[in-house]
């Protein structure tokens, strides 16, 4: 029996889980050592998972589905970060501060 064939009409050759779960799980997982990862199955509509692709540059629907829980959190958190700027408080010298106006990434700076 040949690597990879049958013996000529027996079954295939059986691959054990992780002969199988390897090739699907690479460069997948946790980023660090504290981060765990959940499999989870979900209805999504094609049309607004492709609108987000394109909207994102996402390549994958699991991208996708990170990046909107990240905007998420980070706009459900905003309010909070918000209120501590407001909160805080700042002396004279810094309300009177000059403004500085950096250019623009990949503009030429003005000398004015």
């Amino acid at each position: 029996m040949g690597s990879g064939g049958t013996d000529g009409g027996g079954a295939p050759p059986r691959l054990t889980l992780p002969a199988l779960y390897k090739p699907l799980c690479s460069g997948v997982g946790p980023k660090s050592a504290g981060d765990t990862m959940t499999v989870t199955t979900i209805d999504l509509d094609q049309a607004v998972l492709d609108t987000a692709k394109e909207l994102t540059g996402a390549r994958t629907n699991r991208d996708v589905v990170n990046r909107a829980l990240q905007t998420l959190i980070a706009v459900r958190r905003q309010p909070a970060a918000v209120e501590r700027i407001v909160g805080r408080g700042f002396t004279d010298a810094q309300i009177d501060a000059s403004v500085r106006h950096y250019p623009a990434p990949g503009t030429p700076a003005s000398d004015a």
